[in-house]
């Protein structure tokens, strides 16, 4: 299903674990799609396009993507809202500007967060931006698709952070 890619981590990588799931389910060879990063959107989409067929075949449901910061492009975002996917999208740096309009919190959830802001995006998503421990130069910032509150927020911050390990668990066995 996927070539041209660097599976040792990230998206690329948990792309990759959905493509050996479904061999073992079904025992066939899937489609071959690259994802290139001069066409990622039209990759994306043509990868979802045959995971979201492969999964109707066997009766599941793709409900969530979790995704590196290269697939934070529009086209990708708006493909997701489309699609009705729920979507965690890690956005880069691009979001200094907003970092003097966060919310004083104070919660706790395997790490502190002390500052949120919510806004909407250009694509139709929203921005969440979490600051970390009082620290101005620690700020997590991704994308959703629907409006979070800060402590849905500091939920999905944790989840992405946690499915590194998911993806770390299947180094050693391929």
């Amino acid at each position: 299903m996927l070539s041209r890619i660097k599976p040792t981590k990230g998206t690329s990588w948990g792309l990759v674990q959905a493509v050996l799931f479904l061999l073992g389910r079904k025992g066939v060879f899937l489609d071959v799609v690259p994802i290139t990063v001069k066409k990622i959107a039209e990759d994306f989409k043509a990868v979802m396009e045959a995971l979201t067929e492969e999964l109707d075949g066997l009766d599941l449901k793709l409900v969530m993507v979790f995704a590196d910061r290269e697939f934070a492009v529009n086209e990708v975002i708006k493909y997701l809202l489309v699609l009705g996917v729920e979507f965690v999208i890690a956005k880069s740096k691009m979001y200094e500007k907003y970092l003097g309009q966060l919310e004083g919190v104070d919660v706790r959830y395997g790490v502190r967060y002390t500052g949120f802001l919510l806004v909407k995006h250009d694509s139709g998503a929203y921005l969440v931006l979490l600051r970390k421990d009082g620290n101005d130069e620690d700020v997590v910032g991704f994308l959703v698709w629907r409006e979070v509150d800060v402590y849905d927020a500091v939920v999905l911050a944790e989840m992405y952070r946690e499915r590194w390990g998911v993806e770390n668990a299947f180094l050693g066995g391929v």
